[in-house]
């Protein structure tokens, strides 16, 4: 039986137990609609016996989306509430279960989200050897600051994990600072040193401090919030690997702040990917000028 299944209530679980997890990317429950499974780049109806038609599928009730919510925080919504607000828990597996519902303000700060109406359980896969291609340019002399961006769901984490175990497996032993803000990043190795649950600014600030990082892993960054502690990294010797969301380096381009960051030369890479192939698919790379040095 797959962990999973124990989220899941008695209807939900008989079609969940159907799946098979090592091809099942994503798992969508909306209130009052057919439970979704997107396997590949196709998404499929689940039924009480698996994958089936729309009229046979499981359609959602606000009882499943609660007793799953409270399974996943154990029954204490408190002890993962800097996570929900954030529209996120983690479960076990590095498994990202997104919400949304009804947000809470106070005093103009988000408190909470609550109403559950949507969940979306995106299934983390291993994609051995995928960040290959890319080592070579990322890793020569020393590390080079690179910003891999794909589209939501197209295998930036994917990728960022495959590239820990390569620059272990390939004897680089690099002390690499890990941010593991969503907890999705616990990749095993030598040469990692791992902060959970932080944001970055404080993560930044706090690892280079006690650790003495070479390089600093991050997933997911948001120039608007940031960039000014990559900056400090970057200023006190100490390299960054990190991802943002953009399709392409057009989208990146018209994002608030990369201007800065182009004309300072912050990054020395900047990685493509797309999914159109399969998560994580590497489709070029840039150097420091924007000059393409490497395209699929």
């Amino acid at each position: 039986m797959n962990i999973l299944e124990n989220y899941f209530t008695l209807d939900l679980k008989s079609g969940i137990s159907k799946l098979d997890f090592d091809i099942v990317n994503e798992i969508r429950l909306r209130a009052g609609c057919q439970v979704i499974v997107t396997i590949g780049l196709k998404k499929y109806y689940l039924g009480k016996n698996g994958l089936t038609s729309m009229d046979n599928a499981i359609i959602v009730t606000n009882t499943d989306l609660e007793e799953f919510l409270m399974r996943a925080c154990e029954h204490s919504v408190y002890a993962v509430s800097e996570y929900i607000k954030k529209g996120f828990v983690t479960i076990d597996g590095g498994i990202r279960v997104g919400l949304t519902g009804t947000v809470i303000y106070s005093a103009g700060e988000v408190l909470t989200i609550r109403d559950i109406n949507s969940i979306c359980i995106r299934i983390p896969h291993e994609i051995k050897n995928c960040a290959l291609p890319a080592l070579q340019y990322i890793y020569q002399n020393g590390i080079k600051n690179t910003l891999i961006l794909s589209r939501p769901g197209a295998g930036k984490t994917t990728f960022l994990k495959d590239l820990i175990y390569q620059l272990d497996s390939n004897g680089i032993s690099l002390n690499c600072l890990v941010l593991d803000e969503r907890e999705e990043l616990n990749v095993k190795s030598r040469f990692v040193d791992r902060i959970i649950g932080a944001e970055k600014k404080y993560a930044i600030s706090s690892g280079i401090r006690s650790m003495r990082p070479d390089v600093i892993i991050c997933d997911e960054i948001d120039l608007n919030v940031d960039l000014p502690s990559i900056i400090d990294a970057c200023s006190c010797g100490v390299n960054v690997v990190a991802t943002i969301h953009a399709k392409d380096i057009m989208e990146l381009k018209r994002k608030k702040g990369f201007d800065y960051i182009f004309e300072n030369r912050i990054f020395d890479r900047y990685i493509v990917l797309d999914n159109m192939d399969k998560i994580g698919n590497l489709v070029s790379i840039y150097n420091e000028n924007l000059n393409c040095i490497y395209s699929r």
